[in-house]
């Protein structure tokens, strides 16, 4: 285990890197980031002290899904793999402790994934009913527009005739055969 001191905006580890250990925060705030090409950079976590970071991908052996940065002054506990395999060979304590962290990290992302879910579901909900409303409106306006239709065709032909009629002489023959 080694102790480092980061300076606020140093990069601990970048997206992509080799995952060979984890790291505890005792001091200061560690931004967790991940680069979106339609968004660019989204802050996914803040981590404080007692908090541990990079622990998802070491377990796994995957490579850094996310970039750390130091957000404060921090001060780092570095606990290399072949460290932690063998805690966690020795410690079922520390196995259950890392496994907790596990659960409760998945259990958050499981939270978060299904608010996203049911946010996007509300929304497409809401856009269908909206859009319904329009179509129902505009219906109304078309039924209430064919209602007026009805009216002012007679009226319109009864004042076309009343102003044909005032400028036809009166002892016109058509006058006489209406």
């Amino acid at each position: 285990m080694e102790k480092h001191r980061i300076a606020a905006g140093a990069c601990i580890y970048r997206e992509g890197d080799i995952s060979d250990s984890i790291y505890l925060v005792r001091a200061g705030e560690i931004e967790v980031t991940s680069l979106y090409p339609e968004t660019g950079q989204v802050v996914e976590q803040t981590l404080r002290p007692g908090q541990l970071l990079g622990e998802m991908e070491l377990v796994d052996g995957r490579p850094r899904t996310a970039t750390a940065q130091a957000r404060s002054e921090c001060l780092l506990l570095e606990i290399q793999r072949s460290e932690l395999l063998n805690l966690l060979q020795d410690s079922w304590q520390a196995t259950a402790v890392l496994g907790k962290i596990h659960c409760d990290r998945l259990s958050k992302l499981l939270y978060e994934s299904s608010l996203e879910a049911e946010l996007a579901r509300l929304k497409l909900e809401m856009h269908l009913k909206i859009r319904e409303a329009i179509l129902q409106h505009e219906q109304r306006v078309i039924q209430s527009h064919h209602g007026m239709l009805a009216i002012a065709i007679p009226i319109l032909l009864l004042a076309g005739w009343l102003c044909w009629s005032w400028t036809v002489p009166m002892g016109s023959a058509y006058v006489a055969s209406f």
